[in-house]
């Protein structure tokens, strides 16, 4: 049982200079108990190589759990319980295998490579609608699995490559359900496939506010949410390996202010799109060379609600759809 609650370590374990059983945990953590009720307890992973092994009941703690040193190995599903925050420190890790599954309160991933997981592994966060952030400050490029924000979290990437690189093979895919958001706020290409009905954030707003100029490449066609850039930042999208359309699913593009731009690059042929696109930002659609390209704007819209820029460079556009009406919203909000 573990007692120590607030942002105390709790149980302190380190495992320098051992190995095999002895650096291995095979018990039960679960949250003290007394008359007054269950107290949520921490834990901290201070130092050596550890593995989590308990194969009897499966953990159950909701305290915080703090790895500051060393390589944690998670030999079972859930080794971490029902943990409110994970916190990685720099020079750290968490090793989910090749299959493991956590889910968890919140994360802080502090540094480079401290989180790993295999292509089949993954990583919920966030539980029963409750409000928290997460954050991913650096690239943690042998990160392959999967991971689901919830509704009501918030995770932070502050690197393209903060779960998972596209190199040697691709990244998993970050589902984003309905009232959740993804904050990218750096500059790079994602490495990730998106999906879910939540939100993107390009760019990352209020006090500590960064801007964001993010590429996409990935089809993300299991994707209905909105990809909202703020002010100051900018999205593009490469749409000579993928369409456009792809990239985007079934998304809303949102331009934040007149600072934010959407950049559509085509190396060759055509980019495609009918997502409805929204606010008074620049949308710049650009060919390449001598090829021929052309961007075909389909999308239906009833209001007309684009008031920004759209700029044209060594390109061809059409515009409208079958409904004369929707044509006409679509030229008049261009």
């Amino acid at each position: 049982q573990l007692a120590a609650e607030g942002d105390s370590e709790g149980l302190v374990l380190n495992a320098e200079g051992s190995s095999g059983a002895d650096a291995t945990l095979s018990v039960r953590l679960t949250d003290y108990t007394d008359e007054d009720g269950k107290h949520a307890g921490n834990i901290t992973f201070a130092g050596g190589d550890i593995t989590l092994a308990n194969t009897g009941d499966a953990s159950d703690y909701t305290g915080k759990t703090f790895v500051t040193g060393g390589t944690v190995t998670l030999a079972v599903a859930h080794s971490f319980g029902n943990s409110s925050l994970l916190r990685v420190s720099n020079g750290a890790s968490v090793d989910l295998g090749e299959s493991g599954s956590e889910s968890l309160g919140q994360i802080e991933i502090l540094g480079e490579n401290g989180l790993i997981g295999g292509v089949d592994s993954t990583l919920t966060l966030g539980f029963d609608g409750e409000t928290a952030t997460s954050i991913v400050t650096a690239a943690n490029r042998d990160f392959l699995g999967d991971v689901t924000l919830t509704s009501g979290h918030t995770l932070q990437m502050m690197n393209a490559e903060g779960l998972g690189t596209s190199s040697g093979g691709a990244a998993g895919t970050v589902t984003v359900d309905d009232g959740a958001t993804m904050v990218l706020a750096f500059g790079g290409t994602l490495s990730n496939e998106v999906a879910g009905d939540g939100t993107v954030s390009i760019g990352l707003s209020g006090a500590e506010a960064v801007s964001g100029n993010v590429t996409l490449d990935r089809a993300n066609t299991g994707f209905a949410g909105t990809f909202d850039v703020l002010d100051g930042s900018s999205l593009t999208i490469k749409a000579d390996a993928t369409t456009a359309q792809d990239i985007f699913g079934s998304g809303t593009v949102v331009l934040g202010g007149e600072g934010s731009n959407l950049y559509l690059n085509a190396s060759s042929g055509n980019i495609s799109i009918s997502n409805t696109i929204t606010g008074n930002g620049t949308v710049t659609a650009s060919g390449a060379g001598e090829a021929v390209s052309s961007l075909e704007w389909t999308a239906a819209w009833e209001d007309p609600d684009f008031t920004g820029e759209l700029v044209l460079q060594n390109i061809a556009m059409s515009v409208g759809t079958t409904d004369e009406t929707n044509a006409l919203y679509t030229a008049h909000n261009l």
